[in-house]
């Protein structure tokens, strides 16, 4: 979706908690009534609805890394500043242009107390006024919240965006090349070796950080399609492919079924775990889901997906499970996969 869809979601939330405290659930059903039945009832990765609730989630997560609004126990509230709707929608468009000018600055990299000062002489005349202060305090949210959602990055002090980010050999990250397999044309039998560890993040113009991993919903909805993609290279047929996310989920966040050209099918079951931030996910997640697994009637292969990082105590830990396939696939496989596959992530 457009950068305009997503000011529209973000608008839509903010216009939702004007009359009052939401919980997700609520803010992620809205406009539900503008979808007809059959849409409604497609699960798939590439739904409209299943779309527009990965935006709308991706907006939630956006507008609390910004405080635009606030968690409240279970329920979200707009923060004191934004007491109407037109404060909120006069909020995301004042927004939208700072963090234009944010991303004007890095054009090279800089420092933060140099990004603002660009930002501040770009948005006023008076930078050392009242508004002036404003905006640099502004501006430093939504640095922060590009940030959390990868889309900049910070160095020794020095923020660049995600997309200039070169990984160096010097630097140890291409360590530890992964093993992660998943079924060849041959369901029954083969496997293949996926890409080895990304080498450079993948953003592009149509390729927003904010629209592509910012929320459980999206992790969610962007893997499955990744997954159906790289099946699909793979000269398999996909004959399900779905989200089954919810309070009845038994542990499974997505369903797919392959068959190959002798008509053999296999079941792939995946789980996606979403970390607000960098975080490893713990081991007694990824035994759980292989207990599931395990339990899953006809389930082959089993795919546990994050945006944070295995341990790898938890790798070792893969290595040594026999009982059926399983493969993790951690934010930089995500992103190595994504390229390889020529898989665009805007939702």
């Amino acid at each position: 979706m457009s950068k305009k869809e997503f000011e529209k979601a973000q608008e839509r939330i903010l216009s939702a908690l004007s009359s009052g405290e939401k919980t997700r659930k609520t803010l992620l059903a809205l406009d539900k009534d503008k979808f007809s039945d059959k849409q409604l009832k497609d699960n798939s990765p590439n739904s409209p609805y299943t779309q527009w609730k990965s935006m709308l989630g991706n907006a939630v997560t956006w507008l609390e890394n910004t405080k635009r609004i606030t968690l409240n126990g279970d329920k979200y509230r707009l923060t004191e500043k934004l007491k109407t709707e037109q404060d909120a929608q006069s909020q995301v468009a004042k927004d939208e242009e700072i963090r234009g000018y944010i991303l004007k600055a890095l054009v090279t990299s800089k420092k933060k107390k140099e990004i603002l000062s660009f930002v501040v002489g770009n948005y006023t005349d008076r930078p050392n006024s009242k508004e002036g202060k404003t905006v640099s305090s502004i501006a430093g949210q939504i640095l922060s919240a590009m940030v959390k959602v990868e889309e900049v990055f910070v160095s020794k002090g020095t923020y660049s965006l995600v997309a200039t980010k070169q990984v160096s050999k010097k630097n140890g990250e291409q360590k530890n090349k992964k093993n992660t397999k998943i079924p060849e044309k041959t369901v029954s039998q083969d496997k293949i070796e996926l890409h080895e560890a990304y080498k450079e993040p993948v953003v592009g113009a149509k390729d927003d950080a904010r629209q592509r991993i910012m929320s459980p919903e999206a992790l969610e909805n962007l893997a499955l399609g990744l997954l159906q993609k790289i099946f699909n290279d793979r000269h398999l047929k996909v004959t399900r492919c779905e989200n089954i996310d919810g309070p009845q989920d038994g542990g499974i966040d997505g369903i797919i079924i392959v068959e190959d050209d002798l008509g053999f099918q296999e079941k792939v079951i995946m789980q996606a775990k979403y970390k607000k931030e960098a975080k490893f996910v713990p081991q007694c997640e990824i035994r759980e889901f292989c207990g599931v697994l395990s339990a899953e009637e006809g389930a082959t292969l089993g795919i546990f997906v994050t945006n944070g990082i295995f341990h790898s105590d938890t790798k070792k830990f893969i290595k040594k499970y026999t009982h059926k396939r399983f493969a993790l696939l951690d934010g930089e496989k995500i992103q190595s996969l994504a390229k390889e596959h020529n898989y665009n992530w805007a939702l």
